[in-house]
């Protein structure tokens, strides 16, 4: 499936429909198949017993046995949940991705993967010298990402805190 992935984003490049430059970054989270009962603690005790509910989880203590890398998270409002997190780096000229991949879900797990797909655009594009723009959600605004970000060479155009939703 990613050989056809990269193979459109070449014919796409080929085709002068992405402009290499300017980027959107955003997550979101994907829904592992683990249950909640496949949590067991990662020390291997059983303090909790066989039934969790009313228990409390934290990933720190807690793993699925049946998808180790997930991890319990919830966006906004929403129920805890095993889950993973979906990146996309869109080029803003025809909306077409550039990159994308999954990662464990994590507080910097979003700005660890749109520097990972910047510089996957870089060496795709082959040019380092060209200054790139950025576009992100107030996700992204942590001072530590947005001087990474320079230090790339790339224009942040993040949303600052109080545009929160």
């Amino acid at each position: 499936m990613i050989e056809l992935f990269y193979e459109v984003r070449a014919i796409a490049n080929i085709k002068g429909w992405l402009s290499g430059e300017y980027f959107s970054v955003d997550d979101t989270l994907i829904q592992a198949t683990a249950e909640h009962k496949s949590l067991e603690h990662r020390d291997g005790s059983d303090d909790d017993g066989a039934n969790i509910k009313g228990k409390t989880h934290c990933n720190g203590k807690h793993a699925s046995t049946t998808e180790r890398d997930a991890r319990l998270c919830r966006k906004y409002n929403t129920a805890s949940d095993l889950r993973f997190m979906g990146h996309t780096l869109s080029d803003n000229r025809h909306g077409l991705m550039a990159s994308a991949m999954i990662t464990t879900a994590g507080d910097h797990a979003e700005r660890e993967a749109a520097k990972a797909m910047i510089n996957e655009a870089r060496q795709a594009s082959g040019d380092w010298a060209t200054t790139l723009t950025l576009g992100a959600d107030n996700g992204y605004d942590a001072q530590e990402f947005i001087e990474a970000l320079h230090e790339m060479n790339v224009t942040p155009h993040v949303a600052p805190p109080h545009l929160r939703a």
